[in-house]
């Protein structure tokens, strides 16, 4: 969907899938007026990008957003590592594992 909102409209082959494409995939943007030059590179589970801003980072993650993996920064370069997760296994973690507020804890609308 995101593709779409921002001008992306191709489709693309089932191998080539953003979330985990079985083919490399590499893009790059040049430099512009209000833009620096930027690429980014996907392959089965592995993500890198660069970035505009110096910093360091290194995470273990367990979400359905990035999946099951590691996640880091490395000066002006990020990269993430992890197994997309599986959409049984994000409902039940978004049903046992997140935070409730007390109306539903105490048996849901009254």
């Amino acid at each position: 969907m995101a593709q779409y909102e921002c001008g992306l409209n191709h489709s693309t082959k089932w191998y080539k899938k953003q979330i985990f494409p079985l083919v490399p995939i590499i893009e790059t943007r040049e430099s512009g007026e209000h833009n620096t030059y930027s690429f980014s590179f996907r392959w089965l589970f592995i993500t890198i990008w660069n970035l505009d801003g110096f910093a360091f980072e290194f995470s273990v993650v367990m979400d359905t957003h990035w999946g099951i993996g590691f996640i880091g920064i490395l000066p002006y370069l990020r990269w993430v590592i992890a197994i997309p997760c599986p959409t049984k296994l994000g409902m039940w973690m978004h049903k046992k594992l997140w935070r409730k507020p007390k109306s539903l804890k105490q048996g849901g609308d009254k």
